[in-house]
């Protein structure tokens, strides 16, 4: 049942200007008049309230130029022709409402031009009266007000994207500390196991599982947290040369895929966790667009941008490192090309996206100070072009293993710190298996004790960020306190939640992470010279 609008007339004061005033202008020097509204800026219409249908009399060249119609086009009409699909009845009937009461009244309408784009519609409405007072015609004043509409919805956005980051930092770190420990014992479970074991396939599944969620989790957490939590580099022509075999399995066997990456290209300030993400994210988003196949090209170069570039207009100027991903799939129109970089906007089927692929991307080049720009027509298929600034030379992360089967031992003494004993119990087990020497504290009031009463070395500490009576890196400071030259291994499910510089003496490690992973940073931290 629709519900019946209760709408009281307008309070306004009496009919403007009195008839007494407006016989003294006009008899003064105010012959102007018609030449200022001539000359307005906004437009301008007055309509005949006298007449059917209060048809326009007058328009100004300033309402000729908002709206694209003509004088000529216009007068004799009603203002309805400047309606659309989109135009809020609710305002339009305030407006109705207020000239059956001859009152003053002020809307904001969604207006259409003639060639039928829209545009937002500050729309003022006066009442003019005769000398009897009398209603004789209506004049209104038009305002464009779409850029501080555009700001508004932006700021919307932000909000709204504020209280997602807030709702998925508040479950993302329980939520990877129960990855960690799903993934990081199926693999070491999977590793007692022969591979023809009839328990391997199902673990491997629930490993594969593990995965796909752990990549979820990230895609939350990039596109809503503020900073990437982290400073360190990545080689962009290392990192996608080491998605292939991974982006090959995905796209099937009726894409095919052509990669060409550039050299002596220098680092970008971005994990190369992050750039791995922007390189599957475009891939899936190429293969997505090509259902019954195509070619995905995968490229990157080096790039100087100079001022005033015709070709990189959005781009300020600079060096860049450029990855580029192109396919031959049915293309998008304007008006899809306009959302592509909105959470959860998606053009798939449902249950076949979470419309967070394209905005991640988007989310971390912007973090990283690059730009990424998107030609597409239908049927001509997509380019995206993401611009990233050249990092000043300095060592670059080494590329993730992506086969899962690297093994790094040791001998080292090692103390792990997280009130999560389930996943304490992983990082133990994994560095165990590998030769090295396991302290274990559940808050860092433990860990400093062990610090000061253990009877021997201690050369690494792994703590969580978030652990009970401290920080995780008040707890590093105190470590080195008690052990001068202790390395310190930073572990969290939300690398939002603080800022690390990566150094000889410190590290941080994202979870969800597998054994394999937690083996390799730890090898890495500790041969660190």
């Amino acid at each position: 049942m629709t519900p019946t609008l209760h709408l009281r007339p307008p309070q306004t004061p009496p009919l403007t200007p009195p008839p007494s005033r407006v016989l003294r202008l006009a008899a003064a020097q105010f012959a102007l008049l018609p030449q200022a509204a001539e000359a307005m800026a906004l437009g301008m219409i007055v309509t005949d309230a006298t007449r059917p249908e209060n048809p326009i009399v007058y328009c100004n060249p300033g309402f000729e130029r908002l709206t694209g119609y003509t004088s000529e086009e216009t007068l004799g009409r009603n203002c309805r022709f400047l309606q659309g699909p989109d135009t809020d009845p609710n305002e339009l009937a305030r407006l109705r409402l207020a000239v059956r009461e001859k009152c003053a009244c002020s809307v904001v309408l969604r207006n259409y031009r003639k060639d039928r784009t829209s545009f937002w519609n500050a729309l003022s409405v006066t009442p003019l009266a005769d000398a009897d007072g009398v209603v004789t015609h209506f004049v209104g004043v038009l305002h464009d007000i779409t850029p501080m509409k555009e700001l508004e919805a932006q700021f919307l956005q932000a909000q709204k994207m504020e209280v997602v980051g807030r709702l998925t930092g508040g479950v993302a770190h329980d939520f990877n500390n129960l990855l960690t420990v799903i993934n990081g014992f199926t693999e070491a479970a999977l590793d007692t196991l022969a591979a023809d074991h009839p328990a391997a396939a199902m673990l491997a599944e629930v490993a594969a599982a593990g995965e796909r969620a752990a990549g979820l989790t990230r895609q939350l957490l990039a596109f809503s947290r503020k900073g990437t939590g982290r400073r360190t580099r990545a080689d962009l022509s290392a990192t996608t040369s080491g998605c292939e075999g991974m982006i090959r399995r995905l796209i099937g066997a009726g894409v095919a895929l052509v990669v060409r990456v550039g050299t002596s290209m220098g680092s970008v300030a971005v994990d190369p966790g992050r750039v791995e993400q922007i390189v599957m994210n475009l891939a899936i988003n190429a293969r997505d667009a090509m259902p019954a196949g195509g070619t995905l090209t995968i490229s990157t170069l080096s790039a100087d941008v100079p001022n005033g570039a015709p070709h990189h207009a959005d781009v300020p100027p600079g060096r860049y490192a450029v990855l580029r991903v192109t396919d031959t799939g049915h293309g998008m129109d304007a008006a899809t090309r306009a959302r592509i970089f909105e959470p959860f906007f998606t053009t798939k089927p449902a249950g076949r996206g979470t419309g967070l692929g394209l905005s991640t991307v988007v989310e971390i080049v912007r973090g990283a100070g690059g730009h990424v720009r998107v030609e597409s027509e239908p049927g001509r298929g997509t380019a995206f072009t993401v611009y990233l600034p050249q990092a000043i030379a300095a060592p670059t992360d080494p590329v993730p293993d992506s086969s899962g089967e690297y093994r790094m031992r040791g001998w080292e003494v090692v103390l792990v710190v997280d009130d999560d004993a389930p996943v304490r119990a992983v990082m133990c087990l994994a560095l165990r298996a590998r030769g090295y020497t396991v302290l274990e504290a559940a808050d860092a009031t433990e860990a400093l004790v062990l610090a000061r009463t253990h009877d021997g070395p201690i050369h690494l500490a792994i703590s969580d960020v978030l652990v009970p009576t401290a920080s995780g890196a008040a707890l590093a400071g105190e470590l080195r306190a008690a052990r001068p030259g202790l390395r310190v291994l930073l572990v969290s499910g939300y690398s939002g939640e603080t800022e690390i510089d990566e150094g000889p003496d410190a590290a941080f490690l994202a979870k969800p992470f597998t054994p394999a992973a937690l083996a390799t940073k730890v090898r890495a931290v500790l041969d660190r010279t």
